[in-house]
C-alpha cells in the first residue's frame, strides 16, 4: 500500500477555541471541559493541591509521587494528566506507573462522538491513527520530531 492510502485527510475545525485555549494552559479547565461526567463533583482542597502540583509538572518538567485515599479518583486524576500532556504537546513522552499489571494494562482511547467535539481534532486523529495501523497488516507509524507520520 502507498503512502497516500494511508493519508488520514484533514482535521476538523477547532470547535470552541476559547475553551481550547483554556485547556491548553490549565489542567483544572481540561478536566473539567472534557471529562464533565468524570469529573462532576467539586474538587477538593486535596484534590486541588494535586492539581497544583501537576500542572507544573507537565509544563515545566519534573516529578512527583500522588498518595491519597483510596477511591479518591488518583488515578482518574493521574490518567487525565497524561492525556492532558499529549495531547496539547506539552511532554513528548509520559509515564504513568500504576499499582497492578491489570490496571496498568488500561488504555485510553476515545470511542464516542462527545469526545471528539470536546477535544477537537486531537480525537479524530487518534482514531484515524487507529484505523490506520488496525486497519491494514503493512501499515506503520512512527513519531517524528513536529508530527507523527504514517
Amino acid at each position: 500500500m502507498s503512502l497516500s492510502g494511508l493519508d488520514i485527510g484533514d482535521l476538523p475545525a477547532v470547535a470552541d477555541p476559547e475553551r481550547k485555549a483554556r485547556a491548553v494552559s490549565s489542567f483544572q479547565s481540561f478536566c473539567e471541559t472534557n471529562f464533565p461526567q468524570t469529573f462532576h463533583l467539586p474538587w477538593s482542597r486535596d484534590h486541588l493541591k494535586v492539581i497544583r502540583k501537576i500542572e507544573p509538572a507537565v509544563l515545566e518538567g519534573g516529578l512527583f509521587a500522588l498518595a491519597m485515599p483510596r477511591g479518591s479518583g488518583k488515578t482518574t486524576i493521574a490518567e487525565c494528566a497524561c492525556v492532558w500532556a499529549i495531547l496539547f504537546g506539552h511532554r513528548e513522552f509520559v509515564a504513568l506507573i500504576r499499582a497492578s499489571e491489570i490496571h496498568a494494562a488500561d488504555n485510553w482511547k476515545p470511542s464516542n462522538e462527545r469526545s471528539r467535539e470536546r477535544i477537537d481534532g486531537i480525537v479524530a486523529l487518534i482514531m484515524a491513527l487507529d484505523r490506520a495501523t488496525t486497519v491494514t497488516p503493512v501499515s506503520k507509524c512512527w513519531y517524528t520530531r513536529g508530527g507523527l507520520r504514517l
